[in-house]
């Protein structure tokens, strides 16, 4: 994001609480303006006078926060540098983190709740297994602490096992790579083709490992052949060619005349 799209981007809103702070502030400057307070103080001072003052003179203060929140919205949204953060990809053959006891707390109590109130929505039946978590007394908590604390051990273990398996993808693929390079076709000049593919059999064998190569993502197998058809082409040998070449080939013309 270049420095101008910074300087045009919208000022964050801000909470009721700092509007209110920075009204008090100006007041308190034009009220006292010789007088001096650390940070520390004047916002001792900030604290104690918020919780003084009354809900009606708090909603001022809060209308200004809902008002200051709906602008920054609205220029955020008309904002050109706004990006939207990619989410991660999660690997599937990645462990699932296990579930707190309130979670599996949640999971035996949600169906009868549901049950005996269809019409709740799931923020209503959360809020509800929420109260009843707390009024669960410790003893009554410790079969799901068990539970979690079991799941939670074995999804170490799971996950020690999956860092494993990650790295040994990892080395496989370095090895078959080293391989490739290590098994491909040399590089050979034009007359050397000429020369290795004089008959049938010479030229099917070279095709025929220039075709795995090809499968295999080695290029330099592949331009062989290549090379090697070019050559067979010039020399008027399409006898050879024409039974075995490849269906993404060039016509033969092309390649005799490039």
């Amino acid at each position: 994001m270049g420095k101008e799209a910074q300087l045009l981007r919208p000022k964050v809103n801000v909470s009721s609480y700092i509007h209110f702070l920075l009204n008090y502030r100006n007041k308190f400057k034009e009220q006292q303006p010789n007088t001096f307070l650390g940070f520390k103080e004047f916002s001792r001072k900030c604290s104690e006078k918020w919780k003084s003052i009354s809900k009606h003179e708090k909603a001022k203060y809060e209308a200004l926060a809902k008002l200051d929140k709906a602008r920054y919205q609205e220029e955020m949204m008309n904002y050109p540098g706004r990006r939207r953060r990619r989410r991660r990809k999660r690997d599937p053959l990645a462990p699932r983190r296990p579930p707190s006891s309130f979670l599996l707390f949640c999971q035996e109590h949600y169906p009868h709740l549901k049950r005996e109130n269809p019409n709740w929505s799931v923020v209503q039946v959360a809020k509800a297994t929420g109260k009843m978590w707390a009024s669960t007394s410790s003893n009554e908590k410790q079969p799901y602490e068990q539970r979690a604390a079991f799941l939670r051990a074995k999804y170490q273990e799971d996950l020690k096992e999956y860092h494993k398996q990650c790295k040994a993808r990892k080395g496989s693929k370095g090895l078959a790579k080293k391989y490739r390079q290590e098994t491909c076709l040399p590089s050979m000049s034009v007359e050397e083709h000429a020369r290795l593919c004089t008959d049938k059999a010479g030229f099917h064998e070279h095709k025929t490992q220039a075709n795995a190569h090809l499968l295999n993502g080695d290029r330099p197998g592949t331009t062989d052949f290549y090379n090697t058809v070019k050559v067979l082409a010039t020399h008027g040998n399409a006898d050879l060619i024409a039974p075995s070449a490849p269906r993404l080939m060039r016509p033969f013309s092309d390649l005799a005349t490039s």
